[in-house]
């Protein structure tokens, strides 16, 4: 049986990102174009080499787990003639005590030609995880933005 493991999963929670952890530049504003509900999760500019936003929850795995599905909607929005940077999404296998098993799976990437061109074109993507290594108990699903 799956259940959704995220909280506040579409950032519909009030006008903050309760549950998540965040850095850089990052909210949660009010979008009549919104996915679902109200709210959208900003990742912000992100015009730096170097630089990162993230967006990122961790989760307790029901036992059983063997494998995670995600499924997801990004916007490529462009902020006074910037666009935001290149996003993935990741999970970050935890151990019980909280240290990395596998330090990293990148689920998606976006690629070069993938952009929208309407603002309120949604990308919407579906990925399943490899299987859970063994001693995780915990994992982290982190969105990011990066320019490299």
């Amino acid at each position: 049986m799956s259940i959704n493991l995220l909280k506040n999963p579409s950032f519909k929670d009030a006008s903050t990102l309760a549950f998540w952890d965040r850095s850089g530049v990052t909210s949660n504003p009010g979008d009549p174009q919104a996915f679902e509900g109200e709210k959208v999760a900003q990742l912000g500019d992100v015009t730096a080499d170097g630089e990162v936003a993230i967006i990122s929850q961790r989760v307790l795995l029901p036992s059983g787990t063997q494998q995670l599905h995600v499924s997801f909607a990004v916007r490529r929005a462009n902020y006074g003639g910037i666009f935001t940077a290149p996003w993935r999404v990741t999970i970050q296998w935890l151990g019980s005590s909280g240290t990395p098993v596998l330090l990293e799976e990148t689920l998606i990437q976006r690629q070069a030609g993938m952009e929208t061109e309407n603002a309120n074109d949604w990308l919407t993507y579906v990925a399943v995880s490899g299987p859970k290594p063994t001693g995780v108990v915990y994992a982290v699903f982190a969105s990011s933005s990066k320019v490299t």
